[in-house]
């Protein structure tokens, strides 16, 4: 008799919730072997409704029912300006639930939502606001067009005729952005973008360590950029930016450490020391190309800066600088 008792609370709960489509019922539980708990969270769309429970104001959604109201039936009442009031009933037990109700317009209101918020909205005469935005229909009397902008995207619009089958509206902006992304060796060197220096946003970490550089801020347009270290400048890389689209770099500032001979190649390379272990050296040379070379093929050394030279036998390894 007790378990057919149960049978029916969770049949007229469900029962419930399917009969009112503004409701969506989200359960972490298996369906045929719910585990019952004492809580609920009421959220709705738009967000911040007013919820009433028995009739007493408790708060804005998203709200938690909390675990200690008891009663084996709860009423709740959502309200919010310019929306359909909403009602419904909660019947124990409960499984662990998300409850979503979706707020139904007003037929005398407007609601201007975008990706992302904040949108400034307007008529060619006035400000708005910013999304969200409730406003009434009675306020854009005599007004063809609504215009969504905001800084970084490109402005859209909406002829107000069209607002007649979509008083919910949603608009996504476009970003009116490039994005620029850059790493930079020596991890000390710095950025520069049309002779600004911009802040690195990490670190890469690996034999090197270099600098990266993240700017999803920039305009469309042509830039100049390098890298500089102690007034010793990268090459200087003329780039075309577009909206949308993302420009890859990766900067070197030359700056030779060393003079290296090799027992295969040309006498007296300027390379660059990047990395040494007890097998050898990673090397940067000019072009930016690195390499590793083991010890036993170095001739022979020589710093282009004064430094002290660790003897490895009878040859020379080196100090990084």
């Amino acid at each position: 008799m007790i378990k057919r008792n149960v049978f029916l609370l969770v049949l007229s709960f469900s029962f419930f919730l399917n009969a009112n489509p503004a409701l969506e019922l989200y359960k972490d539980n298996d369906v045929d072997n719910p585990t019952y708990v004492s809580q609920i969270i009421i959220e709705s769309e738009p967000v911040g409704a007013t919820v009433f429970i028995n009739g007493k104001r408790v708060g804005k959604t998203p709200y938690i029912i909390p675990q200690k109201n008891k009663a084996p039936k709860i009423k709740v009442r959502l309200e919010q300006k310019g929306f359909k009031e909403n009602t419904f009933e909660l019947n124990r037990p409960w499984t662990k639930s998300l409850l979503k109700v979706k707020m139904e317009l007003l037929d005398n209101f407007y609601y201007f939502q975008s990706k992302p918020e904040g949108a400034s909205v307007r008529t060619d005469k006035q400000l708005l606001g910013e999304t969200p935005l409730l406003i009434s229909k009675a306020a854009l009397n005599n007004v063809d067009e609504i215009y969504f902008s905001k800084i970084g995207y490109l402005s859209s619009s909406v002829a107000t005729v069209n607002l007649a089958e979509t008083p919910n509206y949603f608009s996504e902006l476009k970003s009116n952005l490039a994005i620029l992304t850059a790493v930079v060796y020596p991890e000390d060197a710095g950025l520069y973008v049309n002779g600004k220096k911009i802040p690195p946003s990490g670190k890469i970490e690996g034999k090197f360590t270099a600098q990266k550089y993240i700017i999803n801020t920039m305009p469309e347009g042509e830039y100049l950029i390098h890298a500089a270290k102690n007034n010793v400048l990268s090459k200087r890389n003329k780039v075309a930016l577009e909206i949308g689209k993302t420009v890859q770099l990766s900067l070197f500032v030359w700056f030779p450490t060393h003079m290296l001979e090799f027992d295969e190649s040309k006498p007296m390379q300027p390379i660059m020391v990047v990395h040494e272990n007890s097998t050898g050296l990673t090397i940067m040379k000019k072009n930016g190309k690195f390499s590793t070379i083991s010890y036993n093929k170095i001739i022979r050394t020589k710093h282009l800066q004064p430094s002290e030279a660790i003897k490895i036998g009878r040859e020379y390894s080196l100090k990084l600088q």
